[in-house]
Order: C-alpha cells, then sequence, then structure tokens
C-alpha cells in the first residue's frame, strides 16, 4: 500500500473525505489553495485539521504531495 494510502487510511472519515476534495481541486487551482513555506521549497494547503505538505513544479505544472498528517506535528516531521 502507497504511503499516502496509509496515512489516508489513518485519518477519520469525514476528514478523510474533505481532504481527497481539496486535492482534487489542486489539478485547477493549484496556486490558489497552496501557501508557500518560509525557509523551503514547500507548500502547504488546509484540509480542516489537517495540512498537506507538497512540492510544485511551475514549469511543468505539477504538484507531488510529500505528506499529509493533522496540523499539530506535520511541520515537525517534513522540515
Amino acid at each position: 500500500m502507497p504511503l499516502h494510502d496509509r496515512i489516508l487510511h489513518t485519518v477519520l472519515g469525514g476528514s478523510r473525505c474533505r481532504i481527497l476534495k481539496r486535492i482534487e481541486k489542486l489539478e485547477t487551482f493549484p496556486e490558489h489553495l497552496l501557501y508557500s513555506l518560509t525557509g523551503t521549497k514547500l507548500y502547504s494547503m488546509r484540509a480542516g485539521d489537517y495540512r498537506v505538505l507538497a512540492s510544485l513544479n511551475k514549469k511543468e505544472n505539477t504538484v507531488y504531495i510529500v505528506t499529509l498528517g493533522n496540523r499539530k506535528n506535520v511541520y515537525d516531521r517534513s522540515l
């Protein structure tokens, strides 16, 4: 099972749906949903109490999801 599926499996039902909907919106509006993180090349997206950390390649118009998790500790694990 891929890492993002294992992480999403631990998220409760309503939040899981919210996260997946926000990720789907990234296909059309990545610049509107992603916030640049200071001191790093990563971007953050809010989804309730969870954050999705992603890398954005503007030349290829591609978003790579690095990790997701509860806002309390997702930044500690990834930065």
